[in-house]
């Protein structure tokens, strides 16, 4: 990082003169990094994240998927304080303070706090296989994962005082929790501020913004999507009773182009076949290392399966654990050492086929089905399901805003595809 860019004033909710830092991004160029960020940033648990790939076993597919979890939070957190305040200087009415922008920003830098090895591949594949072992039924989401590592590094590195240095509060860390949750409260303004980060209503937030970019940087997959001029043709509206983030009418085709690049990355890269094998691989040696591996964590040491529950030792759990299974001489690893050493010899588990569930058929993608053809006597081992949306569920795109009528407001998925030009996914 370097040091320059503009000074950090009381308008920018703080009250010393320490300059922003401007960081180079390979996507976004030249960004400027607000003092408490680079504090959250300059911490251990933050810092983990270099240690954490984005797209998890994509790396092993795609040779220039070698991003991390750290750049994405970095660019997230720049997109969110872009777009609140071109929201700001564009509202006549104040409806977001400095000091709220701010906040937007942290929530942005910190939302992937919580993500464990690989990714989604900790959380949604690793964590239900051995809860499915032991007889649980618990979910398991890195966003919850997340708030708790951030409350662990504020404890952790007393950065409490740097927040009140610039005016946030007790109150105002609950918002940020709220905001990385995809939460906003009750408030009528605070609607406004959680579609930003995790935009639970229509899935248009900056978090996609950021990883749908980069990642198409690092697979080599064009993007289309234009999120500087969307930003540009922001407005907040109010729409029935809640106040909503809108876009003007000309970018429908652009807001297309977000929702086609979302839909091709899961067709070419997130659910390709060799990554979803190699992440079974994975995951499969990491539950038989599960009861030989321990963390050292804030009350003793703990099996990874359970450092989810001690920050201390969750802080301490990337990538790496790879590396340390397959260098260990601890008894009882042999089958996870012989699992992982065939993901390097590329022996890898055999893809029969998939199982594409019709219209609104929703099947639990654990545990792994035998189905038969009702075409021929052949059985299929399915390995992954892939979820069609219906007609319904895709559309409308846009309604008219009662308040203007050159602007309007995004209320679900595009209709601009038949269903059978949208097959085989659009994936959550």
């Amino acid at each position: 990082m370097a040091t320059g860019g503009k000074v950090a004033s009381e308008g920018d909710s703080g009250a010393t003169s320490t300059r922003y830092k401007v960081v180079l991004d390979p996507i976004h160029g030249h960004i400027e990094l607000h003092p408490l960020c680079v504090k959250a940033i300059d911490t251990p648990e933050f810092q983990r994240l270099r240690d954490i790939k984005q797209l998890g076993g994509c790396y092993f597919v795609y040779p220039g998927a070698a991003h991390n979890r750290f750049e994405h939070s970095t660019g997230t957190c720049f997109l969110a304080g872009e777009l609140a305040r071109a929201l700001q200087q564009k509202q006549k009415e104040r409806l977001i303070e400095p000091k709220d922008i701010l906040c937007v920003e942290i929530a942005g830098l910190c939302h992937d706090l919580g993500h464990g090895p690989f990714s989604h591949l900790f959380n949604q594949s690793f964590i239900p296989r051995v809860h499915e072992k032991r007889g649980l039924n618990r979910k398991c989401k890195h966003e919850d994962a997340s708030k708790e590592m951030f409350d662990h590094l504020i404890k952790n590195n007393d950065l409490m005082d740097e927040f009140r240095k610039h005016r946030l509060q007790e109150r105002d860390i609950s918002f940020i929790k709220e905001l990385i949750d995809g939460k906003c409260g009750k408030k009528h303004c605070f609607i406004l501020h959680g579609q930003i980060v995790a935009n639970k209503r229509n899935g248009i937030d900056v978090d996609k913004w950021d990883y749908f970019a980069r990642d198409c940087h690092g697979l080599g997959i064009r993007n289309n999507f234009d999120n500087g001029r969307l930003i540009k043709f922001a407005r907040v509206i109010d729409v029935g009773e809640e106040r909503q983030i809108c876009y003007k009418k000309e970018e429908a085709a652009n807001l297309f182009e977000m929702f086609h690049t979302r839909m091709h990355l899961h067709r070419r890269a997130y659910q390709h076949r060799v990554t979803k094998l190699i992440e079974e691989m994975i995951t499969d040696a990491l539950v038989l290392a599960d009861g030989h591996i321990e963390i050292p964590g804030e009350s003793g040491s703990v099996k990874m399966s359970e450092a989810l529950h001690d920050m201390e030792a969750y802080s301490k759990l990337t990538d790496c654990i790879l590396q340390q299974i397959q260098i260990s001489d601890l008894c009882g690893l042999e089958p996870s050492q012989n699992i992982l050493k065939r993901i390097q010899k590329r022996e890898l588990y055999k893809f029969v086929g998939e199982f594409r569930p019709q219209g609104e058929q929703r099947i639990k993608p654990l545990p792994p089905v035998i189905f038969q053809s009702s075409t021929s006597s052949c059985y299929y081992l399915v390995i992954h399901f892939l979820q069609l949306l219906s007609g319904h569920q895709l559309s409308p795109l846009i309604i008219p805003s009662s308040a203007f009528s050159s602007y309007y407001t995004v209320i679900s998925y595009p209709q601009f595809l038949s269903q059978d030009q949208l097959s085989p996914v659009i994936i959550p």
